[in-house]
């Protein structure tokens, strides 16, 4: 239904009813509706939202979609959500500082939960190699 809520914001918006504009806080809600059971449309979402409008998304935005890439628990969702990471951090300017004030704190939980999956994809690969090398 958000996703159907914001469609409709949009055409009301290009029908010249302004008052209704989605802003950051719409495209988030939307967005996060998604990303609990559909990462792709979440994904796709999330591009709409860069594509078409003013807004640009936050770290809640990309947090939002990565977590949807990494539900999915394959190698692909790994891909994108180490991707939408990547982008993330090149495009806001992250450092290591702080107090540095184009970082956005919101990612920092999901940069510590891509980090631990590919540990356990690491164990997952050591472990096979073992079980091959031991018979």
């Amino acid at each position: 239904k958000a996703e159907y809520i914001l469609q409709r914001m949009e055409e009301l918006t290009l029908a010249g009813v302004y008052d209704v504009m989605p802003d950051l806080i719409a495209w988030n809600t939307a967005i996060a509706a998604l990303a609990g059971h559909n990462a792709d449309r979440a994904h796709a979402l999330f591009q709409r939202m860069q594509e078409r409008h003013d807004v640009n998304p936050d770290g809640m935005t990309y947090s939002y979609v990565i977590q949807a890439w990494l539900k999915r628990n394959d190698e692909r969702g790994m891909q994108m959500a180490q991707s939408l990471l990547n982008d993330y951090y090149n495009n806001h300017h992250y450092t290591n500082d702080n107090h540095h004030p184009d970082k956005d704190l919101t990612l920092d939980p999901v940069f510590h939960v891509v980090h631990a999956y590919q540990q356990q994809q690491q164990q997952r690969v050591e472990s096979k190699f073992e079980m091959t090398t031991t018979k």
